[in-house]
């Protein structure tokens, strides 16, 4: 299928009912203009919630073309193929089922997209929406769960995933031509690197990476994701999966072990306070 000039959104969901309405509320909102083409694409991505119902009634309201598709296969990678196999438009937003994108993002992204053929992919900028008061590191860590502006990430050839406008045919070239080795998400498991190996194929195929801070997102954390034992599992399988990129080599293992001391001093603070409440 030859792709048209426009953007397609997608939005891959696991377990959303909680905050799916919210996401494509905010895409129904987007300001684009009539001489854009554009689309919301919906991948329920083994959902055992109302997440389907729910999307259909959402996006039954408004006025933009989508598709609401299923995909049995767990597994962010799983999904995002799914959405990118589906997708009509010469580029695509990913837009993780808890982003609230702001109303110019479309436009924003589209235009960054078009005025630059070298480009392939442009990140916007993510803000944290707590739910709750969150654990002090949680804070010291946030970019790690896509939030701030992306320059030290463009210099490290590196976009985060959430809200990442890419080129629909290179990304559907690196999902046909590489055996990518990381899944993302699946199901409750906190997997990732998906979006660095993603990027870093993106500069291997001799494409650029930008940023814009006009394109701005909430990303909404709830309760669960701002304890400190969801930030320790969180960079556990960080570590698991560098190791698993990089393959163990020597020099790739001693890396691993100088970011990981400031994890182990993080686990270490908790078993501490842990033993001081006893």
């Amino acid at each position: 299928m030859e792709l048209m000039n426009g953007i397609s959104v997608i939005v891959c969901c696991y377990n959303s009912a909680w905050i799916i309405e919210r996401c494509l509320n905010a895409l129904l909102a987007q300001q684009v203009p009539s001489s854009v083409l554009w689309e919301i694409i919906v991948v329920n991505n083994a959902s055992t919630d109302d997440t389907e119902r729910i999307a259909n009634k959402v996006l039954q309201k408004g006025h933009i073309s989508y598709q609401l598709i299923n995909e049995p296969k767990a597994g962010l990678l799983n999904a995002r193929k799914c959405g990118i196999r589906a997708a009509r438009y010469s580029y695509t937003i990913f837009c993780d089922d808890d982003n609230v994108l702001c109303d110019i993002y479309v436009s924003t992204m589209y235009d960054q997209m078009e005025k630059d053929s070298g480009l392939g992919a442009c990140g916007g900028l993510g803000i944290a929406e707590f739910q709750m008061a969150s654990h002090p590191y949680v804070k010291k860590y946030i970019a790690s769960y896509a939030i701030g502006s992306q320059l030290d990430n463009v210099k490290a050839n590196f976009l985060y995933g959430a809200g990442i406008c890419v080129r629909t045919l290179l990304l559907r070239k690196i999902y046909s031509n590489y055996d990518l080795l990381l899944t993302g998400r699946c199901g409750n498991l906190l997997l990732s690197g998906d979006d660095s190996e993603m990027t870093k194929l993106m500069v291997l195929e001799n494409y650029r990476l930008s940023y814009t801070d006009d394109a701005k997102f909430y990303h909404v954390l709830p309760s669960k994701r701002l304890t400190c034992k969801y930030l320790i599992n969180m960079f556990s399988f960080y570590y698991k999966t560098a190791m698993k990129e990089f393959g163990g080599t020597t020099g790739d293992l001693a890396g691993w072990f100088l970011q990981n001391c400031e994890l182990v001093m993080l686990f270490l603070t908790v078993c501490s306070k842990r033993s001081e409440e006893r």
